[in-house]
């Protein structure tokens, strides 16, 4: 016996979560075809003797890393159900989708600036050995502080796409450094 028209058939796959599903799931490919062009054309100026600069190509594999658990995220959701049609019916899921691309950028950015300041050192992670080179502006910073070899670019490429990737990784360093170097008030009142 067929379901009327209106009814929903727990068995249609065709149904408005199905929908929904594949609605939010062309945002998620709409933000890995324009983070994919972005680094393309990053790379592509890069063979022309321009240099993009790895601040840049740093940014785009934290976005890279975001994306990828946006995927590894959507492919757990369920395509049909009840709360499933309400999580995705959510705006906030489609700005979530736009939004952590960026945040997962700017994530890789603290990172290689924390890997920059020595906060961060050690065998897994990248070396900078112009950092004690005087500041004269932001430009020459960013142009005469690189990794010191392929070896740590590669390592700051990897912890760049970590960065974006758990999104939780970052801030929970940020908090530990916050914790770590507040120092108690011992004064008496």
């Amino acid at each position: 016996m067929m379901p009327d028209a209106g009814q929903d058939n727990p068995d249609d796959h065709s149904g408005s979560s199905v929908n929904l599903w594949s609605s939010k799931f062309l945002h998620v490919i709409i933000t890995t075809v324009v983070c994919l062009a972005s680094m393309a054309i990053l790379l592509g100026l890069a063979t022309t003797g321009y240099d993009p600069g790895l601040l840049s190509i740093v940014f785009c594999a934290g976005t890279l890393g975001a994306i990828a658990n946006n995927y590894r995220r959507f492919f757990r959701i369920p395509s049909h159900g009840g709360t499933v049609s309400e999580l995705l019916g959510s705006r906030l899921v489609t700005v979530q989708l736009y939004l952590s691309p960026l945040i997962g950028g700017l994530f890789a950015v603290v990172l290689y600036a924390m890997f920059m300041s020595g906060i961060l050192s050690g065998v897994l992670f990248p070396k900078f050995p112009n950092v004690d080179v005087r500041y004269t502006d932001v430009t020459t910073f960013l142009m005469s502080t690189t990794p010191e070899n392929n070896l740590d670019a590669a390592k700051v490429l990897l912890w760049s796409f970590l960065a974006g990737f758990a999104e939780k990784f970052v801030p929970n360093i940020v908090d530990k450094i916050v914790k770590d170097s507040s120092v108690p008030d011992t004064r008496k009142a």
